[in-house]
C-alpha cells in the first residue's frame, strides 16, 4: 500500500491543552485532500477493576456535553 504525503502543514488553532493542524496530503493517485485534526497532548485512560471483576467509571460534567456523564478515567499524560 502507497503512503499518502503531507505537502503541507498548518497550525491553525494553538491552545495549552490541543492543537488543530491543517494538512495537505497528496494520495497516491496524485490526488489532493486536505486533512484536519486535533494534536493533541499524549493521554491515558484506565481500566480499572475492583476484586468482584467489576469495572471502575466515573460520573462527571463535561461543559461541552452540557450534562454528566459516565467514563472511564482518563487525562493527559505530563512531565515527570
Amino acid at each position: 500500500m502507497k503512503k499518502w504525503k503531507c505537502e503541507k502543514s498548518e497550525l491553525i488553532f494553538n491552545e495549552r491543552y490541543f492543537k488543530v493542524r491543517k494538512d495537505t496530503i497528496k494520495l497516491p493517485t496524485n490526488e489532493i485532500k486536505k486533512w484536519i485534526y486535533c494534536d493533541s497532548n499524549d493521554s491515558v485512560m484506565v481500566l480499572g477493576m475492583t476484586e468482584n471483576k467489576k469495572l471502575i467509571i466515573i460520573k462527571q460534567y463535561r461543559y461541552l456535553v452540557g450534562n454528566e456523564v459516565i467514563e472511564f478515567p482518563s487525562g493527559e499524560i505530563h512531565n515527570n
